[in-house]
């Protein structure tokens, strides 16, 4: 191949964006349109490419602003309201003049003194050749207002044809203020008129500041300490204040934005979906083999462990609090750090609390840069958190919005137990350990996955022929991590199947220790051959594209038997190349024929330890043999398949499934409602099934539609033979909480040759405990056990 010279160097590209309002998801906003603009001109995202933003958008898109009349207020809380000294501001009726009102109203008199002949940016007030004419130091000299026009008359800016100096002073005065305007290029010489002082200059501004301390000025605020909070609920920035301002409307300004890092790694996660700090893609015959992978805790941890010390219940809207004593300082003090998760964990610090209760565990919402819920320091090891408190500062996620609940908020704190042992996670989800992408007959062994930021290890795409031997995801020896992974040890969101977990550790993971399935998605019949996604995830869910072979069940999860090929999608809308089958109910289940997860064998592993975990199988061909669950806090086993209205649609089915020799010891499936199943066996659709009930579904006609099937009882009985031909047998439970097994819609489930045992444990059995339950189905057998 011929290697051609690189000749072109930086290419800056402009991309239109639509016009920002307050509350827009710039996040979303931004990534769409980039990937758009890439699309459409044919230009490819690299490593190292920058994406650019004005501070603008994004302080519009926060909503980061304040009035004449909040600038006011703050400047006189702070500097008296008496005479205070106006010192440097620059000459711009966009960027001070609004700022400028805003002081003059809150002080009775201002005494201005400008910089000569310009102001730090190079707007002169008069030319150099004038100040030489007039013989004036500008290095020593103090002009008054009556020797400035003496000397100079009056003087306009070159360009915009303003006398900045009339300006400023009739702005002050038709707000109220008496006025004093001086000339000085030493900040000492203010301090002869006043000695409460605002410095209005930017570069300089700490010098400034310092050399005024230091002549004996009894009071120095800068415009980095105005609007610093926020002022009867105005926007602020804590750390630049007025700084970077500019004008919005006659009354207000806007600020310079808030948290930027937190929209930053949300484009940033956005843009790498899926992305991994490894990934191995398109191999064949490979081996990858003997490495660890690490966070650097000291700089950035994933979450901390704590102690929860105190907390107030208020049953006032969002004023419930809980206090938590870090173990030790934080590394990102006084700095606001993500606040995810909060999760009860055992005193030693062994992993999950095994009390036989839920337990106080706050899901704030996930996704890099995400703030989550309110939180404050307190001190460098202890931190105030407001459950379920949307924070005035940071970046939210869409997603996350419906969480933010007074009722969510007085609850979790009333359930918190003051000197139990928490974590709290900064991140749940994120860029991923190590990403299998499309490799065929490869193997990743002897892998420790000491911690990463988002799921352990995943596999995607074209994946076939595939194992993990001695891949674990667990705390490096000798350290007590609070987390592993911060989402599901090993998922698969696509793959053809035929792969290995054998001699694999999982613990200490913040989601399930395996989930394995297809995406698939929901549409409902716009023409022959046109169907509309419905789902909030939309066709980006799904990865389909132009030519993907597309399989059709309808609502209740039977097979309609139709396939047909993806001709073209517009939106959310997508064509295909034959006519559609009838539409039976409200929608049809798209599933991807390219994809099969299926024919798996989990051998000799070990799940534990995880504060909040299932293990979830979607796919088919399935043998579980030799290996322990527990002790844990969730289902240890789930074969399902599942779709929602609003989040994700999984799985293609799930039958001919062997559990055989494994030992579930200790497993509390507490947030598994009050059967509490060792072994789930279950099809899930809405409206029984509907995960993310806060969510509101997007689709406005599809939304009505559903309301109005709910409101009149409509019931969707899930086709029994999508979930079947499944045998457990021969194995040991240990102190199950309920249910060994419940069958939920399924046929053909086989329970046999298994036992349970009983020791001293420090919760109480339910009333199911040691049972099997069956809720729908037919031709399920439970011999001898």
């Amino acid at each position: 191949m011929e290697n051609k010279e690189r000749l072109v160097g930086t290419v800056s590209r402009g991309i239109r964006l639509p016009i920002i309002r307050q509350g827009d998801n710039l996040a979303d906003i931004v990534t769409e349109s980039v990937l758009k603009a890439a699309a459409s001109e044919g230009f490819a995202l690299r490593d190292r490419d920058v994406i650019s933003i004005t501070e603008s958008i994004v302080a519009r898109s926060q909503g980061n602003y304040c009035s004449v009349d909040d600038i006011a207020a703050d400047v006189k809380a702070k500097l008296g309201g008496e005479t205070i000294g106006v010192i440097f501001p620059i000459l711009s009726r966009n960027r001070f003049a609004i700022c400028l009102r805003g002081i003059a109203k809150g002080a009775k008199k201002v005494v201005l003194m400008l910089s000569y002949p310009s102001d730090e940016v190079g707007n002169h007030l008069v030319s150099l050749d004038q100040i030489d004419e007039a013989g004036v130091n500008p290095f020593s000299d103090v002009l008054t207002l009556e020797k400035y026009r003496e000397l100079f008359g009056a003087t306009v800016h070159e360009f915009t044809g303003v006398d900045y100096v009339d300006y400023y002073k009739e702005l002050m005065e038709s707000s109220g203020a008496e006025v004093e305007v001086i000339f000085a290029n030493h900040p000492e010489a203010i301090l002869k008129y006043a000695d409460r002082i605002l410095n209005c200059d930017i570069h300089t501004r700490a010098r400034t500041k310092r050399i005024l301390k230091k002549a004996g000025a009894k009071l120095v605020c800068g415009l980095e300490d105005i609007i610093t909070t926020s002022i009867n609920g105005s926007g602020y920035n804590e750390r630049y204040g007025l700084l970077g301002s500019n004008k919005a409307t006659e009354d207000k300004v806007k600020l310079f934005p808030r948290d930027c890092q937190g929209l930053v790694e949300a484009i940033q996660a956005e843009l790498l979906e899926n992305a991994g700090n490894v990934e191995v893609r398109n191999c064949r015959r490979t081996v990858v083999e003997n490495f660890n992978m690490d966070w650097d805790w000291e700089n950035d941890p994933l979450a901390v462990w704590c102690t929860c010390v105190g907390k107030h219940v208020d049953d006032s809207d969002n004023a419930s609090y809980a206090d938590f004593e870090l173990e030790k300082p934080h590394p990102k003090y006084p700095r606001h750090v993500p606040v995810q998760l909060l999760t009860p964990m055992a005193a030693d610090k062994s992993g999950a609390r095994m009390d036989g209760t839920r337990g106080p565990r706050g899901y704030f919402g996930m996704s890099l840069g995400h703030v989550g819920t309110k939180s404050e320091w307190l001190s460098p090891t202890r931190l105030r958190v407001w459950p379920y408190v949307r924070p005035d500062y940071g970046f939210v996620t869409k997603e996350s919005a419906n969480r933010y609940k007074p009722k969510n908020n007085v609850g979790l704190v009333k359930a918190i137990d003051v000197g139990g042992t928490f974590t709290i996670s900064h991140c749940y989800y994120g860029l991923n350990g190590i990403v299998l992408t499309s490799n065929r007959h490869f193997t990743l062994r002897n892998v420790d996955v000491w911690a990463c930021r988002g799921l352990g290890v995943e596999t995607r795409g074209a994946q076939k022929w595939w194992q993990l031997v001695n891949v674990n995801v667990r705390p490096k020896p000798g350290c007590r991590y609070p987390v592993t992974s911060t989402a599901d040890a090993h998922h698969v969101v696509q793959s053809q199947g035929f792969g290995k977990m054998v001699g694999c550790e999982v613990t200490m993971h913040q989601d399930d220790h395996f989930n394995y399935h297809d995406r698939t998605q929901i549409a409902q019949t716009r023409g022959l051959r046109t169907v509309e996604v419905v789902n909030n995830r939309g066709v980006a869910y799904t990865l389909f594209a132009v030519g993907t072979e597309i399989g059709l069940k309808q609502e209740d999860f039977s097979d309609t038997g139709w396939t047909g090929r993806i001709v073209g999608i517009d939106g959310e809308r997508i064509t295909f190349d034959r006519d559609l089958p009838p539409q039976k109910g409200m929608l049809f289940v798209l599933v991807d024929k390219s994809y099969a997860t299926e024919n798996f064998m989990f051998k000799d592993c070990r799940f534990h330890g995880a504060p909040w975990s299932r293990g979830i199988v979607q796919g088919n061909n399935v043998t579980f043999d030799g290996c322990t669950f527990g002790p844990m806090i969730g289902t240890p086993l789930r074969f399902i398949s599942c779709y929602t209205y609003t989040s994700w649609c999984e799985g293609i089915g799930c039958s001919n499934v062997v559990v055989r020799n494994c030992r579930f010891e200790n497993c509390l499936a507490v947030p598994a409602g009050p059967d509490a199943p060792q072994i789930l066996v279950s099809m899930q659709i809405p409206p029984d099934y509907w995960p993310l009930k806060f969510d509101p579904i997007t689709h406005a006609a599809f939304a009505k539609e559903v309301a109005d099937a709910v409101a009149s009882g409509r019931k969707i009985p899930p086709a029994v033979d999508a979930i079947s031909d499944i045998l457990i047998e021969r194995n040991t439970f240990v102190n199950p909480r309920g249910c060994l097994l419940s069958i939920e819609n399924a046929s053909r489930v086989t329970f046999r040759d298994n036992a349970v045992e009983r020791t001293d444990v420090p919760w109480k059995p339910l009333p199911c405990a040691g049972k099997i339950q069956v809720k729908g189905g037919r031709d399920n057998a439970v011999p001898a056990n």
